[in-house]
């Protein structure tokens, strides 16, 4: 019998919806078993900068990925600053951008935090094998790509 289209989504939704609680409970095991305490905002600013590769990482940025206003973020920066897990950088083109850069011991904290996550997925790969891994992340790549269109 042949499935509905909205069947398709509602059933993908329904498993995406799992996916991100079970990351987001790896993610707070992470946060309450890492060396400093930090809050949500904290590990989001943390996880942006390092996964940042060359992207745009001023405040105005970083609030616009993790979808709140950049006036939420200053107390946060200035918290993250003071514990030297980020510095802000001048930019040298433009002095009036200060681009946030995560320092090594944020590297390292943002690893340990991040740690169930990671755990968690490697298992599930594991344990489907190489090749339905690969074909799973082709087609979430190929379903993020025609979702920016």
């Amino acid at each position: 019998m042949p499935i509905s289209k909205q069947n398709n989504v509602n059933e993908a939704q329904e498993l995406l919806r799992r996916l991100i609680q079970g990351s987001k409970k790896d993610i707070n095991a992470g946060i309450i078993s890492c060396s400093m305490p930090l809050s949500h905002i904290e590990c989001g600013i943390l996880y942006v900068l390092n996964n940042a590769d060359g992207l745009d990482t001023t405040i105005t940025a970083i609030a616009e990925d993790l979808h709140v206003e950049p006036p939420t973020l200053v107390g946060a920066i200035t918290k993250l600053e003071q514990k030297k897990l980020i510095t802000k950088n001048r930019d040298p083109k433009d002095h009036r951008r200060m681009p946030l850069v995560i320092t090594a011991a944020g590297k390292a904290l943002n690893k340990e935090i991040f740690e169930p996550t990671h755990q968690s997925f490697s298992k599930a790969f594991k344990k489907i094998g190489e090749q339905k891994t690969r074909l799973f992340l082709g087609i979430l790549r190929e379903i993020v790509e025609s979702r920016s269109d």
